[in-house]
Parts: structure tokens; sequence; C-alpha cells
């Protein structure tokens, strides 16, 4: 079985060296270069049935890696809630199986319960004394109100980690950049070292060392304050133990890379926006296949064929389509251009590794469609996509050439110009084409901060 597993957490590595050990094959993403490091410690972490991917995604980028995967494992931390959505989401767009891992929840009894890292941080102002954090960087914001040499933050030792401390004002001097576990031990000397009053951290349970937090607070008498969980952390989980059993040792498969079915001769092809801007190359391809796969709006724009046509865009679907298909020659069909922010390269990787020969063939891209309407040369455009990925807009457009932007559901065109009203450019031209080579296509101008205000 493939499969992709999020999560550089404890069960994270457990799961990765327990499954390739049972002879399956993992893609293991965490969010920090921290993570891939603890991962490099498995006893099994030259094998060829591992791969680590490092960086922090979205539904987007997530969907478009899980083409070719049999089931996607979600054991992020249990606050990582931003993380377990776009995870669900991904999921549910592609059709891929998910399954969630959770931990049990900590004896905290003793403790002082709140909601939110900003509750915390109100419950504290209206006390004294040192405040030790292990919530994590990303928690840091909330704690802004407060004197910040009153704090000592305790993070992972990453340039993300010690930016954030920078950014809040706390002093070097408060900043323990350490990676865990830590023991009991270290817990009680680092609180008597710092003279701290007050713990504030997450139930991370177990993995995460609370009971050792809660073992030294207790010893020094440190008041803790717990944050809860998410709401739903653990709804529809299962253990470590639990996902094993459901999973079990692998079938025969091949590593990755190697063939794993009837070699296709696919072909990539770039439709263009509408499909009707086939280069004579793909449309050549087009006639030959005798496999068609690609999205409705683009399908809809063929000649009568006999190849079998088949609607799906999902690239694990369409892994799954050609691995199954007693197709010779096939044609996967995708909007705009093959080399142009497109799922051509994840696909195209996919389908290599089932042992398929694969091509691909260009196709007009929309910042052609949108140059040629405007009858301007795009070659000093700077190009960016906030479609699957982040992107920085203003810093893009601070460096004084033509912005050409792909918009996504999760960015829109509104989201984008109030960013750049509130950097100041609020006077930037916006020229905004929608559904470009259709009857209906739209093209409008205005300034970011017009477009902003709708």
């Amino acid at each position: 079985m493939r499969i992709l597993l999020f999560g550089g957490t404890t069960e994270g590595r457990l799961l990765a060296q327990e499954l390739i050990e049972r002879g399956h094959t993992v893609a293991t993403s965490v969010a920090t270069e921290a993570g891939a490091e603890e991962l490099a410690t498995m006893p099994n972490a030259s094998s060829p049935r591992l791969k680590v991917l490092v960086g922090r995604l979205d539904a987007d980028a997530i969907a478009g890696l899980l083409a070719g995967f049999d089931l996607c494992v979600d054991a992020t931390h249990p606050y990582a809630r931003a993380a377990s959505a776009a995870i669900r989401e991904a999921c549910g767009k592609t059709g891929t199986p998910l399954r969630r891992v959770v931990r049990a929840r900590s004896d905290t009894a003793g403790c002082v319960h709140v909601a939110s890292a900003r509750e915390a941080a109100e419950l504290l102002a209206a006390t004294e004394g040192p405040v030790l954090l292990t919530t994590g960087a990303k928690e840091l914001p909330a704690f802004d109100g407060l004197d910040p040499t009153r704090l000592f933050v305790r993070i992972l030792p990453t340039h993300e980690g010690l930016a954030a401390c920078e950014q809040l004002g706390i002093p070097h001097r408060n900043v323990i950049a350490l990676q865990g576990p830590f023991s009991a031990e270290l817990n009680e000397a680092l609180m008597r070292q710092y003279g701290i009053r007050w713990l504030v951290t997450k139930d991370g349970g177990a993995a995460g060392g609370l009971a050792e937090k809660l073992s030294a607070a207790e010893r020094c008498g440190v008041q803790t304050v717990l944050i809860a969980r998410p709401d739903g952390a653990e709804s529809d989980g299962t253990t470590v133990e639990g996902l094993l059993a459901e999973i079990g040792p692998a079938k025969p498969e091949p590593v990755m890379g190697e063939p794993r079915g009837k070699r296709v001769q696919v072909t990539l092809v770039g439709a263009g926006g509408t499909g009707a801007e086939l280069l004579p190359q793909a449309a050549d391809a087009v006639t030959r296949a005798d496999l068609i796969v690609g999205a409705a709006r683009l399908v809809a724009t063929l000649p009568p064929t006999e190849a079998r046509v088949v609607t799906e865009v999902r690239p694990r679907e369409v892994a799954r389509i050609l691995r199954e298909s007693d197709a010779h020659r096939a044609v996967v069909l995708l909007s705009g251009d093959v080399g142009f922010y497109s799922g051509a390269a994840k696909l195209r990787e996919a389908l290599k590794e089932d042992g398929h020969e694969v091509r691909l063939i260009p196709g007009v891209s929309s910042v052609q469609l949108l140059a040629a309407r405007l009858g301007r040369s795009w070659q000093d455009w700077t190009l960016r996509s906030a479609h699957g990925r982040d992107c920085d807009v203003v810093g893009a457009l601070r460096t004084g050439q033509p912005l050409f932007l792909l918009t996504s559901g999760s960015q829109t065109v509104d989201d984008v110009c109030r960013t750049l009203t509130d950097a100041g450019l609020a006077d930037a031209t916006v020229t905004v084409a929608e559904r470009l080579g259709y009857p209906d296509e739209r093209i409008r101008s205005g300034t970011a901060g017009q477009m902003a205000d709708g």
C-alpha cells in the first residue's frame, strides 16, 4: 500500500517506521526541517520506501500530492487544527481514504483550564511573576499584551521560532531554543533557573511530555495553565496500534519508481483555457488515443471520437483509471499550459512511478491569453500563483514589474486587493480576467482600493 502520512509527531515517526518495516511505501510530510531531522533518526530512514516532504501545505497543494496514494494518514499534533482541516478537505476532493491518529487525553487535575492562548494571556495579565510558555511559536502573538520580560519561551531551534520571539520583543536571554523530549528533571531545572511562577502548555498527551511538565511544576510550586484541545480533535480517530492492525502487512508491491502494471503511452496535453486551443501535435495525440481523460469543460470541446472518454481531474483517480485501463495510448487534458502552475508535474511523477511512458505537449496559458487580449507583451511580467500555495503579493508587486497572479477559491481577487490596500498600495492598477476564451469572458480594470470595496 502507498501511504501519504502527515505528522512530524512521535506517532508519525512510529507509524512511518513500522509501516516501512511491514513493506508499505510511505511519503511523510512534515512542517519543518526539525521534523525531517527526527525522521532521519529512524533505523530504516534510508529505506527506498520512505520519502520525506518538508513544508506547510494548504488543501489544494495536498490534493495535488495525493495522486497515486491508496491512503492518507493524519498524525499531526492534536492542536494542528488548520493542518487537519486542510487534509480532510484535500481527501474529500480527491476521494482518498483518510485515517486520523489521536492521542489519549491526560489527567490534568490541578490545572487552570482555558479555551485558547488568548484566554491564557488574559488570565496572566492579572498576575505577577515569570511565565514559561511551552505552547509553540505559532501561539506567541496571543501574548503580545503581556510584559515580554515576564515571558520565558521554550521553542524549537528554528529560524521561524526565533523570528516569532523577536517579533514579540522577547529578550534573547528569555528564549530557550531546545528540541524535546524533556525529562521531568530538566523541566524542573529550567523552572528553578528562571524562577518560574506560571506554566502555560497544551495537552499534548504522553507523546508531548505533559506528565513530565506537570510533575516538575508541582515540585516547583508552579501553577499550570492548560489550553484545551480544539473541539473535535479526537473525533473519528484511532490509535497507532489500531491503525497498524487495520492496515496490516503489505501485499507484494514494488518500491517507488518501479513499474506497477501495464505500460501505457500517456500524453499530458495543455488544452488552453477552453480545450479549443490545441496545438497540432496535441490534436494528433487526441486523434490517435484510445483513452482520453480530462475535465468536463475540456472534453466537451473534442470532436467525435471512438476513444473512451472519462471525465476526471483528480490526480489519484486519473492514475487509477490509467492503471486499470486496457488502453495503449492515452491523453490527459490539462487546462492552460503544462508548464505554468499546472498539475502536470505531480501527475507525470505518479504515472512514471506506475511505469507508464509519459510525454508533455504545451498549450496556451492564461497569461498568454490575457496578454493578447490587452495587446501587451508579457516577457517582463512577474508570474505568481496563489492557487494552493503561499504568495507574497505585496513583495512581488514592489519589484516594479507588472505582476500576473493566478487566484483560487481560498484567496479571491477581493482578498488580494484588500491585502494591497492594507499595505498602502490602494492606487495600484488591477486588471481582472475571468473565464478567458469563453463567450462570457470578462475583463475589468480599476485600482486595488476600488476592487477591495467590491
